[in-house]
């Protein structure tokens, strides 16, 4: 009965129904105060509703029922950096390390901090053991990372050979980085090319594959073969806002405003919510000349989630139109 409830609070969660899900969820800690899963997903539930101490106090109670859970260490973890708590965060993958010295995610997550703040050595400690133990294309992509800014990019490329021939799973992403670091680092355009086309052959449904060849066509000044990479690839099923935003910049910028609004309504049908697509809208529209559309979708942008950029390009258009007493302030 528990794990049915628990199905259906994660369908009305899918479908915006908070309100439901929140009594589903509660109901299911009734029946089973150790269910780690409803734990978390009440927890994350407050913190989408911007309840942040409920969700602290909702993960300190799931300890108390589920000690020692690294899952729940993890998530907390994650809802305490991402409003400002880093102490706290550290302090629960920390323990969560301590527990599962070789969890990738937990691994990752505390890197990541300590990368934050410039500690390249300690971030790499912390990745070196797991990538040694127990590898993923993400930890090798990220220990490589750390290597690099170390000045040691001779070892990067080592990392990421190790982590081809170790991982399994998102191979691509490894590949990737073994293009980027070719490139960049070496200015040997053959080898990346070559490493660019071994990760698109691999994983050709995977939008980021073709996105990085279409920065690479760019890089090269070859933009109508970027654009060109683009347009062949936007319909594909993992196609993101993004794509949409550099494929719109793209025609605007060759001259085509029709073709850049095309890809824009296209992209704004299939992800509604991304602020940053909206925004980018509003700039070409702004360029153009269509003020009034514009401020409309900067507005739209705004409600989707504040930012600054789209502050600022607001700003920008009603101090061009002599209104800034309008300009928005935050």
């Amino acid at each position: 009965q528990v794990l049915k409830m628990y199905r259906r609070a994660q369908e009305l969660l899918r479908e915006g129904n908070n309100t439901v899900a929140s009594r589903l969820l509660h109901r299911c800690l009734e029946l089973n105060p150790y269910d780690s899963h409803s734990w978390l997903a009440i927890a994350r539930l407050e913190e989408r509703m911007c309840n942040y101490q409920k969700s602290r106090d909702l993960f300190c109670q799931a300890l108390e029922k589920c000690p020692n859970n690294v899952h729940i260490l993890h998530a907390w973890g994650v809802m305490e950096e991402r409003h400002g708590s880093e102490e706290i965060a550290r302090e629960c993958w920390s323990q969560a390390r301590e527990i599962d010295p070789h969890n990738a995610y937990v691994c990752h997550a505390l890197s990541n901090l300590e990368k934050k703040h410039r500690n390249y050595r300690r971030a790499r400690e912390v990745l070196e053991e797991v990538v040694r133990v127990k590898p993923t294309a993400a930890l090798c992509v990220s220990l490589s990372e750390l290597e690099r800014l170390q000045g040691d990019p001779d070892q990067a490329r080592e990392t990421l050979l190790y982590g081809l021939r170790r991982c399994r799973n998102e191979r691509a992403k490894v590949l990737l980085a073994l293009a980027w670091l070719e490139e960049d680092v070496y200015n040997n355009i053959s080898s990346a090319s070559l490493w660019l086309q071994e990760a698109i052959e691999l994983d050709p449904q995977n939008v980021r594959t073709h996105l990085a060849k279409a920065n690479m066509e760019l890089r090269q000044h070859r933009i109508s073969d970027a654009r060109t990479t683009l347009q062949a690839t936007r319909t594909l099923p993992s196609s993101d806002a993004q794509h949409y935003t550099m494929l719109s910049t793209l025609e605007y910028e060759s001259g085509h405003y029709d073709r850049a609004i095309e890809v824009l309504r296209e992209g704004a049908r299939r992800f509604p919510g991304d602020q940053y697509l909206i925004q980018r809208w509003g700039n070409i529209e702004q360029k153009s000349g269509n003020t009034q559309i514009a401020r409309v979708l900067y507005e739209r942008s705004a409600l989707i989630k504040p930012h600054a950029p789209t502050f600022v390009s607001w700003a920008l258009l009603e101090e061009e139109e002599g209104n800034k007493a309008l300009s928005p302030s935050w």
